[in-house]
């Protein structure tokens, strides 16, 4: 047999037992180290998790965190070799088996996506574009920092601590994040549904400031008056001071 095949082999069944903690056929080496390797394996793997749903491990006691670690560590085969992309496959695994952990908690679902989302901007690839921080007449199209992502809750669970949510709590929350582009860090803005519905036109297509404000008046059955065109103007305003909104392009 080939060397690499053979050491495939061998890696595959060690994987294995990491996993499941039964030896499937590995020789040579010591029962008593095997289960070292375990457990330093899944050490990490529960580590990367906490770091990656700090809130959701503060929330959920330790021993139902444990549990959906442990299940997911043994039944699951990660399938990208990039550490930091293991949450999504875990956000992922409990969604497709429906975990009866999230039918416990009705928002748990929407907590661990936010919390996994912030992880994927913060790792994501740069997304180059150009724009200009000054409007004039030929260049007057806003431009939406694409690496954002745009949600839609059921429950506040980017305003409010995990434990202090209740069912009094649920309505409709919108929620964008972006990622800074000068410094790389996750920015949260708790928006309105009119202005969730003026950034998804924006994330649309570029637009200048009086087409988007009329579109998303249009969307409510609104006319615009000196009152939404106000406070659409400082929304755009804030926007552009977060850098949500980079600037203005062809």
């Amino acid at each position: 047999m080939h060397p690499d095949i053979q050491t495939h082999k061998i890696q595959s069944r060690l994987a294995s037992f990491c996993r499941s903690g039964e030896n499937s056929g590995l020789k040579g080496v010591s029962k008593g180290r095997l289960k070292h390797y375990r457990r330093l394996v899944f050490n990490n793997v529960n580590s990367s998790l906490k770091s990656a749903y700090p809130l959701t491990h503060n929330f959920l006691s330790e021993e139902k965190w444990l549990k959906a670690v442990t299940d997911f560590f043994r039944e699951h085969v990660c399938e990208s070799p990039q550490i930091w992309q293991m949450p999504g496959e875990f956000l992922n695994w409990l969604t497709e088996k429906d975990d009866p952990l999230l039918k416990e908690c009705e928002f748990l679902s929407e907590l661990l996506l936010m919390e996994w989302l912030e992880v994927e901007l913060f790792m994501m690839e740069d997304i180059e574009c150009e724009y200009s921080t000054q409007q004039n007449a030929q260049r007057d199209k806003l431009l939406i920092n694409p690496e954002h992502r745009l949600l839609a809750f059921n429950y506040p669970v980017h305003l409010k601590n995990a434990a202090e949510i209740t069912e009094a709590d649920k309505g409709n929350y919108y929620l964008l994040m972006h990622r800074h582009p000068s410094n790389g860090s996750i920015v949260f803005t708790d928006v309105s549904v009119f202005f969730a519905a003026m950034m998804q036109h924006l994330s649309n297509e570029n637009q200048n400031i009086n087409n988007l404000i009329q579109k998303t008046c249009t969307d409510f059955n609104l006319q615009v008056n000196d009152e939404i065109f106000k406070k659409s103007k400082e929304f755009i305003g804030k926007a552009i001071s977060t850098q949500l909104i980079l600037g203005f392009t062809n």
